[in-house]
């Protein structure tokens, strides 16, 4: 690999022993083919060592088989809803006057600036979409997280364990992941669930609009 002489500000390189560089400071040490994730200018890092708000793709999400998003949302999996130039989002099935559980998955991997052990936070800002006004009788999310091993053996949930509501306009809703025995490079899967369900013969959909990581 070679290397320039007299990197100039806002460069990010690295040098023979694998190690990079940003901005002049050694931000990360390892192999020259390593995977590094560069925080946004914006970005604070946090006491668990997590840069604040890191966005997971949407994009990336996949159903709890494995199988790829659809256009559109299929039983009990979300799908994409996209508008070039005016919205993009995860979508739930259609709740009227029935009861509509979807998930997704994406695995994530603990950064190398992780602090062992720390707890951390998924954010997700959900909302409904809807025509009118239905009679909610559920309107939650959920972050499940199995953590899972080299071998491919999966632990059980360490999320929160429980469903927070969401509101019709939209908000941010946080979820705190147990860090106790994770350390950087521990593969996590998230699985994202929402329950939609309408009783009053209103046809509404849970959006996912964005998920975070803190």
């Amino acid at each position: 690999m070679t290397i320039e002489a007299g990197h100039a500000p806002n460069r990010a390189y690295f040098d023979q022993s694998g190690n990079l560089h940003l901005n002049g400071a050694n931000m990360y040490q390892g192999t020259n083919d390593a995977q590094v994730t560069l925080p946004l200018p914006s970005q604070t890092l946090g006491s668990d060592g997590i840069y604040a708000d890191s966005p997971l793709h949407l994009l990336d999400f996949v159903a709890t088989t494995g199988a790829p998003l659809a256009a559109s949302a299929a039983s009990g999996a979300f799908g994409f809803s996209i508008t070039l130039g005016t919205s993009m989002s995860l979508i739930g099935e259609t709740s009227n006057n029935s009861s509509k559980t979807d998930s997704a998955i994406i695995e994530y991997i603990l950064p190398p600036t992780y602090v062992a052990g720390s707890n951390f936070t998924v954010t997700v800002n959900a909302a409904i979409s809807t025509g009118g006004s239905p009679t909610y009788a559920t309107k939650t999310v959920q972050i499940l997280c199995y953590p899972a091993t080299d071998a491919g053996v999966q632990s059980s949930d360490i999320g929160p364990g429980s469903a927070s509501a969401i509101t019709v306009a939209g908000a941010d809703v946080a979820f705190t992941i147990t860090g106790t025995g994770l350390v950087a490079g521990d593969r996590l899967v998230f699985e994202l669930q929402g329950i939609l369900h309408d009783t009053g013969g209103v046809a509404c959909n849970i959006l996912i609009n964005s998920v975070r990581v803190s």
